[in-house]
């Protein structure tokens, strides 16, 4: 058999830095599983409302895509109803629908980097994939009525299809084309990796720190509804410049001013550190 042949159904070779770093191994049976329990990431942009459980988001996108390069058959049939708050005051008002609803859904801060030109925040509803395009059109309409109520009619809702790396990576997702030598390769990853469906909503620390970098977010960003939730930038560290140009500020304190003696050279005025 050729290098050629064997590269096309080595499941290790593109994984293998990947399953090192992340606990996985190969155990005698041939299936790939994780040596470590499932957890959270500690630094996540996203809260959930509900996992959505006809999804494995990790196996289908951490694992098929970006470590072999792959769009998921399922991923074809992956529909999300999406929307971009304006504002950190928005967003949690979003978060607080997401949870009264009940449905699989998310929402939180953009930080990829692709994205953030086109958002800072980013909500996500999951329609269910046994229902199809026609079934995500449903909820579209129902969410996009929900959130219009909710933060006014100029607020758009789109329908749109698998994930953002992935469109990407392979360009508009109506002229995506699953490739017919694909399905012998993914039916040989389905049967040898062994990544169970996380249905775990985040702890409650969890959301506290979340909550925390949201609101960090909202700052860095300039967003005007950011102030709503913070008592004072001084709990971040952060000091508002006094200005001296224009309506001259009261003045706590100034210290006596003296002349600092050297060696040679007479009296110099001390100097004060550069900033």
């Amino acid at each position: 058999m050729y290098l050629e042949d064997l590269s096309q159904i080595d499941v290790i070779g593109p994984a293998q830095a990947f399953m090192e770093q992340q606990g996985f191994v190969l155990h005698p049976d041939g299936r790939i599983r994780s040596i470590v329990s499932r957890y959270f990431k500690i630094n996540t942009s996203w809260l959930n409302a509900k996992v959505a459980a006809d999804r494995n988001c990790f196996l289908w996108h951490i694992v098929y895509f970006q470590q072999y390069r792959l769009i998921s058959r399922n991923c074809f049939n992956c529909w999300k109803v999406v929307t971009s708050p304006q504002t950190l005051e928005a967003l949690l008002k979003v978060r607080e629908l997401q949870l009264k609803m009940g449905i699989p859904a998310k929402c939180g801060i953009e930080r990829r980097p692709f994205a953030q030109h086109k958002t800072i925040y980013t909500a996500f509803w999951y329609a269910p994939m046994k229902d199809g395009l026609e079934g995500a059109k449903v909820l579209h309409k129902r969410i996009s009525l929900k959130i219009k109520d909710l933060l006014g009619v100029q607020q758009n809702v789109i329908l749109k299809r698998g994930c953002t790396e992935m469109e990407n990576d392979a360009g508009p997702t109506n002229e995506w084309i699953y490739p017919v030598q694909q399905h012998k390769f993914e039916d040989l990853l389905d049967a040898t990796w062994e990544v169970p469906i996380f249905l775990h909503l985040e702890p409650a620390a969890l959301v506290t720190y979340t909550l925390i970098q949201w609101i960090i977010h909202a700052i860095r960003h300039r967003d005007p509804t950011a102030k709503n939730y913070y008592k004072s930038l001084r709990s971040l560290g952060i000091t508002d410049t006094v200005f001296y140009h224009d309506v001259e500020p009261k003045i706590s304190s100034i210290p006596e001013f003296k002349l600092m003696k050297e060696a040679d050279n007479g009296p110099s005025i001390q100097r004060l550190p550069e900033n």
